[in-house]
């Protein structure tokens, strides 16, 4: 049963880099992004149906890491407490910031509440980058070199993978000519950013000791990481031209990073795991609520797939 909740702990972890992904990155594209108000405003409108539902995936993640595996969970929340404070502290800044943006009807408001929202996605996507950075090390001793250069180089490939990912989901959602054609021309530019980050993460992980020490299974973590690397490619390629599968691309090279991390960490996480009763308990109070968040995510990528071409919500 441990086998089982460590997948779906990857699962919901994953759906939450895939669904946040594109969030993160509309964020930081935002300012690039349409050439006035109702631009940028479209763009958002793309991303509101599922804003807060993607939220879910982390929720349910959280539940998982404290309910199945406690020991573990207390030792990477005490040795990552400054990146997780940092975490909370940046979703609620984007968090406030997309729901204040339209309150008034000035334009001074809605860039000031605009700046917020990309400060605080880009904060967000970067504390991530640090926490996988500092996993696929194995867990921190301590908190002192949260900051290390590895955990700093993950720090700027993420926002710039996510960034990619946004793009490709503007591509895929948004009707309205010129906006489409920005997401794209931004998508690019991000990709020849993204590609050289993503390759100088991956080598300097197979170099580095700490890292090469804390993976079980080398071979896998390079699979891996090249497969990352193939993704993010392809999906520039393709950007601009077939929007949908340049958009399943960038979810696998956005789902990877938790692969990584999980193949790092599956041996000390099964040793973190609860008791057998607390697991049996998990099994029928808890595992059914999985396939009801599946199923309700899919039941929104259904309800709300025809392309945005006007502003709404935000």
């Amino acid at each position: 049963m441990q086998d089982i909740w460590f997948a779906v702990l990857a699962l919901l972890l994953g759906g939450y880099f895939v669904g946040e992904g594109y969030a993160f990155g509309i964020g930081i594209l935002l300012p690039l992004l349409g050439r006035d108000d109702r631009e940028r405003r479209t763009a958002l409108a793309s991303l509101g149906p599922f804003f807060l539902g993607n939220e879910v995936w982390l929720v349910g993640a959280a539940g998982v890491l404290i309910g199945v595996f406690p020991r573990f969970e207390g030792l990477v929340l005490s040795r990552l407490y400054p990146l997780i404070v940092a975490v909370l502290l940046f979703i609620a800044m984007r968090d406030m910031a997309l729901h204040l943006r339209s309150r008034r009807q000035s334009f001074a408001w809605r860039s000031r509440w605009d700046r917020v929202f990309t400060v605080g996605s880009t904060g967000l996507a970067i504390a991530w980058g640090l926490i996988v950075g500092n996993l696929l090390q194995g867990v921190p001793s301590g908190r002192g070199d949260l900051l290390n250069s590895f955990a700093l180089l993950c720090g700027v490939t993420l926002p710039a993978l996510f960034a990619a990912h946004a793009a490709a989901f503007l591509a895929l959602r948004v009707k309205r000519p010129g906006l489409a054609r920005t997401a794209v021309v931004s998508g690019h530019r991000v990709c020849v950013l993204a590609l050289p980050l993503a390759a100088l993460a991956v080598g300097t992980g197979i170099a580095t000791d700490s890292v090469r020490l804390a993976a079980p299974h080398p071979a896998l973590e390079l699979v891996l990481g090249v497969v990352l690397l193939v993704a993010a490619g392809t999906a520039g390629a393709l950007l601009g031209r077939r929007a949908g599968a340049a958009f399943a691309l960038t979810s696998v090279a956005a789902l990877l990073p938790v692969l990584l991390v999980g193949a790092v960490l599956a041996g000390q996480m099964r040793a973190g795991a609860t008791d057998a009763t607390t697991l049996h308990l998990l099994n029928w109070a808890a595992l059914p609520m999985v396939p009801i968040i599946l199923a309700y995510q899919g039941w929104l990528w259904t309800a709300f797939r025809a392309p945005v071409d006007r502003p709404a919500y935000w």
